[in-house]
Parts: C-alpha cells; structure tokens; sequence
C-alpha cells in the first residue's frame, strides 16, 4: 500500500530524485491490471494467501536490492516505503516464512505444508491425500487455479460507480484450471471469486484493477 500521498506526487519525487528501483514501484501502483497470475499453484484461501506472502517476503541468497542507495527494502518517493524485498529466483519453490504486513493472513503453501510451489506439470500430485484414487490427479488439476479476470477492490468502490467492478457483466471472473478448463464464476462464489470478508475482504483488495493506488 502507498504511504501519505497521491500516486502522482510519488511518481514525481522519484523521477526528479533519478531512484530508478523506486521509480519502477511506483509505475507499477499505478497501472491496472486486468488479470491475475502467479505462476504457483493454489486451491484455495490459505494457499492464496500463501503465495503471497512467499514472494513478497522469502529471504533469498542475496541481499535485498531495491535501492542499494536507502535502507535495505527502502523505496523513497514522496515518502519512505519500508518493504522487505529480497532477490529470489522464480524458477524455484519458495518456503513459506513471513507475513506482510498488509495481507490478513500468513496462509500456507501448496498443500498445506510451508512450500508454496511452482507451477509445472504433476505439481497436483502434491495436494493427492487418497493414492488410490485413479481420479484423485485429474480433479487436483481441476481445482488448481493458474489464472482468473480482476476484479475491483472495495476501496475503490466509489471511484468505480459500484461495491465491485468486473471485465464481464454479469458480475464474475473468468478462471482458468490447471487441466485446461475455464470455468465463469459469479461473484460472490467459489474460489478465487468470493468476498473473503473473514479476512477483510483482502483478496479483491490484492488482486484489484486499480493497482496500489
């Protein structure tokens, strides 16, 4: 989340101060996005929340870099940002460790355990409790879900002449599963596309249109 201060003020500290790492997160907060993906896998609410914890916080082998200038996970505009960003590489599993600060929950990794896991092929035999079940690895790959539509935060709510902004009308997301299948969801329903309340609404906050901003 942006510190005190429009994005536009941000925007123009760091182009006048030359912080090229800090210029890139704020571009970033101001862009919408229409879609989400992460590229590991989830099913539901805790991994969800899980995946993003993972990447946002998980210690790598190098020390954090964004920018080298400031206090480690420093981002400056028209005020200090403190984020603990450290260089990861994102070919690999990451270990589940800490929880930002903005996020509701620390959530779990991929099947439950403290590995949130890349996407790749047989990743769904992971989340398979009945090895006997001939089926068991077709249905994992049905529940995965590798990429939906947006959908808008509850902050913007007024900006956007409505409690919820959608791609589609009526109200919901397109979801694409790991076995190739897409599935419309109306909001409010299954996972990805539901209101999360009991976490305060958090996943249409994290995955909203309307970036940072």
């Amino acid at each position: 989340r942006l510190p005190s201060g429009t994005i536009e003020q941000h925007l123009e500290a760091v182009r006048n101060g030359g912080d090229v790492h800090s210029a890139r997160y704020f571009y970033a907060a101001a862009f919408g996005r229409s879609y989400w993906y992460q590229g590991f896998a989830m099913s539901n609410v805790e991994e969800f929340y899980g995946v993003w914890n993972a990447t946002g916080m998980h210690m790598g082998s190098s020390p954090p870099w964004m920018p080298p200038t400031f206090p480690p996970g420093t981002l400056v505009g028209a005020s200090p940002v403190t984020m603990g960003v450290w260089q990861k590489n994102w070919d690999d599993d990451l270990t589940l460790s800490n929880k930002l600060d903005w996020t509701a929950i620390p959530g779990s990794g991929f099947g439950g355990g403290t590995t949130v896991s890349r996407l790749r092929e047989g990743i769904e035999r992971f989340a398979i409790t009945d090895i006997n079940n001939p089926a068991a690895s077709a249905q994992a790959q049905s529940e995965l879900v590798v990429m939906f539509d947006t959908f808008g935060s509850f902050d913007d709510a007024d900006a956007a002449a409505g409690g919820v902004v959608f791609n589609h009308i009526p109200g919901g997301c397109n979801v694409l599963f790991m076995d190739g299948h897409v599935k419309f969801v109306r909001y409010p329903g299954r996972f990805p596309i539901m209101t999360d309340a009991e976490n305060g609404y958090g996943i249409p906050r994290q995955v909203g249109h309307y970036g940072l901003g």
